[in-house]
């Protein structure tokens, strides 16, 4: 079910952007930033208004399936993203490593997708830059996610420490 709810967020996500944002991105944002909307709606599609609405319906369906899943589990611990951390720019150089992060990013913006609280914690470096993972869990239960990942900063350390130490 995971590919399934992943291969949904880009189209709504993108189809609710371009009916109520795209409009701004066209009259404010830069050029980067508008080719870069173009770039999301070529990858991740854009639903239309009616389409849209029934994108809406399939997530109840998907939130639903989740919540019974995780009143089994009631924390569910996944990556943040599925390969090193990106450059900070990485995503503005073209569709091709768009397509890598967002691939990589799935259980992160499918959390978000579903309304479900997730808390992302460093737990090293790797190449220098962060890593981490991802603690998901129960509608409404945001404090056994913060419980979780406070458990793990006192195992991995505060990663913004290890970030000023590399400086100097």
């Amino acid at each position: 079910m995971a590919e399934e709810i992943a291969d949904a967020v880009g189209p709504s996500l993108f189809g609710d952007a371009k009916i109520f944002l795209d409009s701004a991105v066209r009259q404010h944002g830069s050029e980067t930033i508008q080719r870069m909307f173009d770039e999301y709606y070529e990858f991740m599609g854009s639903h239309g208004p009616e389409d849209l609405l029934r994108a809406m319906a399939k997530r109840s369906y998907y939130t639903r399936a989740w919540s019974v899943f995780l009143s089994h589990y009631p924390l569910i611990l996944t990556p943040f993203l599925m390969r090193p951390t990106y450059e900070w720019d990485e995503d503005a150089r073209g569709l091709e490593p768009l397509k890598d992060i967002f691939d990589a990013g799935k259980y992160s913006y499918m959390m978000n997708y579903l309304g479900l609280p997730a808390a992302v914690i460093s737990t090293g470096l790797h190449n220098d830059l962060p890593i981490g993972v991802q603690i998901v869990g129960r509608r409404y239960r945001e404090d056994l996610c913060l419980d979780a990942i406070e458990t793990i900063e006192q195992r991995a350390g505060v990663m913004i420490h290890n970030l000023w130490n590399r400086e100097g």
